[in-house]
């Protein structure tokens, strides 16, 4: 055989053995939708992340802890801006007083967990009917990926090892998905 055509089969084979072998994306969990059409809908923002601050090197200098809280503040912007946007496409009317609401939406970061050179935090959406005080959970995983250099131990390594990670837990944050919830896919 040429050797393209040893390429060709060692390509096809490799295709095989990944789908196989478990390297196929898993097809995404479809999460039933709540029916907003009509509701009033307020965000209260972020309920609670002060496990956080627990983290075994968290800063605990208040001026570096308060820029990387401050992660959690633009997180909840930008989840009030989607939510917000998608009011907009007409599936329900946001207010920004949650006594004018129909359904509140928080969100609270769980226990948080290393994974190598990862931080993964578990979120919570929790979506609250005001009528009937009824409440829905929704969690998913968002995570912080770790590419620093530098000597373990100094103040200065660890601000910028966790200013990393809150970087990346806002910028993986799925804004559109939670905004998903409450409209049927």
């Amino acid at each position: 055989m040429s050797t393209p055509a040893i390429q060709v089969i060692a390509g096809i084979t490799a295709m095989c053995v990944c789908l196989i072998g478990g390297c196929a994306p898993t097809p995404k969990k479809m999460v039933q939708a709540i029916d907003a059409s009509f509701a009033t809908l307020s965000f209260k923002g972020i309920h609670d992340f002060s496990d956080v601050s627990s983290i075994e090197n968290w800063p605990t200098d208040s001026l570096q802890n308060k820029a990387l809280l401050a992660y959690f503040s633009q997180i909840g912007d930008a989840m009030r801006d989607e939510l917000k946007k998608d009011a907009k496409k007409g599936r329900y009317t946001y207010a920004d007083r949650e006594d004018l609401a129909d359904l509140t939406v928080e969100l609270n970061f769980l226990k948080h967990a290393f994974a190598g050179k990862t931080l993964m935090v578990p979120v919570e959406v929790v979506v609250r009917d005001m009528r009937s005080q009824q409440m829905n959970r929704w969690s998913f995983t968002t995570f912080g990926e770790n590419a620093a250099n530098g000597t373990a131990g100094d103040d200065d390594y660890y601000f910028h090892l966790f200013g990393l990670y809150m970087a990346g837990i806002q910028r993986n944050f799925p804004y559109s998905q939670v905004g998903g919830l409450f409209y049927a896919h």
